[in-house]
């Protein structure tokens, strides 16, 4: 199912968390372990295939997988580039492959990453040797290839964050998959934001703030030359899309990073079948200092299980949304004095309730439209008052 369904990360999602119900590990994929798609390690182990990874044509996944067959494992960085035909070696391939985690028993992540110049190189010499025809000639005498002398070293850097690596695994095979950067936070965000998965028709047209990670960020240019941005925010729970209208944007544009933490206020609307957060604003959360407060408090839990979510947006569940009404409209005239709007806005607070609210206003031509920011509890006597001011 997992290869059948490898094209939709919906699924693959969904299946890949019944894996883990059943006691089966998914693994990323491993130079010396996947096959083009999921491959079967033992009756307790799969590995995401080499075509999971985005970024890797077809060609080099076969000239992989052959390699591999003609000559058994690979050992090392070294012997790996040596196997595999210089002419699929690229910056691409490799950054794909060590971001991916499909080296890392072959080496650490940020430094092969750090080091695709020198890897580049050293196949190039060995296609160079090669092609001399010296590999031929030493291999008829049963002799070593001089080139196998040469070798590479990896630069030293910093290894990868636990972060850094779900990252990577987000970007280059869709899903977090080893983890996610929030485990072991949940009950420790529950008391601080409101969990996605556990929004409600109740939360319809109401402010709340979460927390999470961002996913995504996506920023657009208005007609009028202003930015604003659309984004989706995920934690332990769900995800849910939020729009930065111009003002906000310019308020808080500049502390968005693609990636990072974030506490986010603003008010849970429906857009389809969708929720979505009209952002009011936005501050920067420490991942680092959470958790270490979180285990101060003794509400970091180091066994929690991580349930994939998946990659849809928040919606309504089919209960609520069967339930849920359309909005009360308030025909409303320009000729409407101040005095009867005040008291329009005094009778609808005192009566709030689950119902949407849409006051429309017929200025000559134009007829405007004005949501009412807080739902209302609508009844015959309220209809009745409304009636006798809205005329």
């Amino acid at each position: 199912l997992l290869t059948a369904d490898a094209t939709s990360e919906d699924r693959v999602v969904i299946e890949v968390n019944e894996c883990e119900e059943m006691g089966i590990h998914v693994l990323p994929p491993d130079v010396n372990e996947s096959l083009a798609d999921f491959t079967v390690v033992d009756p307790q182990t799969i590995r995401f295939g080499l075509r999971a990874i985005k970024g890797i044509g077809d060609q080099p996944i076969a000239e992989i997988i052959q390699a591999r067959a003609n000559n058994g494992r690979f050992t090392s960085l070294e012997d790996f580039f040596r196997k595999i035909p210089s002419d699929v070696v690229n910056k691409k391939l490799i950054e794909s492959l060590a971001y991916s985690g499909a080296l890392d028993a072959l080496g650490e992540r940020n430094a092969i990453a750090a080091s695709v110049q020198e890897i580049v190189a050293f196949a190039k010499s060995v296609h160079d040797v090669r092609a001399t025809g010296q590999g031929d000639l030493f291999e008829a005498l049963g002799e070593e290839e001089p080139f196998q002398l040469e070798t590479f070293h990896l630069k030293k850097v910093k290894p990868a964050t636990r972060l850094e690596k779900l990252q990577w695994e987000k970007k280059f095979l869709g899903l977090f998959v080893t983890g996610h950067p929030l485990q072991g936070l949940k009950s420790y965000m529950a008391k601080k934001a409101v969990p996605i998965g556990a929004l409600e028709k109740k939360h319809l047209g109401k402010n709340a703030r979460f927390c999470g990670l961002l996913t995504t960020a996506k920023r657009i240019t208005t007609k009028s030359g202003a930015y604003m941005m659309y984004m989706t925010l995920e934690d332990l729970t769900g995800r849910i899309e939020g729009v930065l209208f111009p003002r906000v944007y310019q308020q808080f544009g500049g502390q968005i990073q693609e990636g990072g933490v974030l506490s986010m206020e603003g008010k849970v609307e429906k857009r389809g079948d969708r929720l979505q957060l009209i952002v009011a604003a936005v501050k920067p959360v420490s991942l680092d200092s959470m958790i270490e407060n979180a285990k101060e408090s003794g509400e970091f839990d180091v066994n929690e299980k991580y349930v994939r979510v998946s990659n849809e947006h928040r919606v309504l569940d089919e209960a609520d949304a069967a339930e849920e009404k359309p909005p009360y409209v308030i025909q409303l005239t320009e000729k409407m004095d101040p005095e009867s709007l005040a008291y329009l806005k005094q009778m609808l607070m005192s009566n709030k309730g689950e119902r949407r609210v849409i006051l429309k206003i017929k200025m000559g031509a134009v007829e405007k439209e004005i949501a009412v920011p807080f739902g209302v509890e609508i009844s015959p006597q309220l209809v009745s008052q409304i009636g006798a001011i809205a005329k």
